[in-house]
């Protein structure tokens, strides 16, 4: 939607750091950072936690928050017709 290339990885970090770049509002992206140990590499490795558990809530209603300001974003771009 910003006209830039991305690649598609398992990398959140990165992805917040370009749109940080791209002047994007990061601010209440940065928590999900805590995800990119759950990237590909669990999904065929054992994993221990090294710290506390995740809070599992916290982390649904996040991911909720982003997916409502996403679909605004969207549904914005949709009436002006730019999507």
């Amino acid at each position: 939607m910003l006209g830039q290339e991305h690649t598609f990885k398992h990398d959140l970090h990165a992805l917040i750091v370009k749109l940080q770049n791209l002047n994007c509002d990061v601010a209440d992206l940065w928590d999900f950072v805590d995800l990119n140990i759950f990237a590909v590499q669990y999904r065929y490795e054992a994993f221990v936690y090294a710290d506390t558990p995740l809070d599992r809530q916290d982390i649904i209603n996040k991911v909720q928050l982003l997916f409502d300001k996403v679909n605004k974003i969207i549904a914005e771009l949709q009436r002006q017709g730019l999507e």
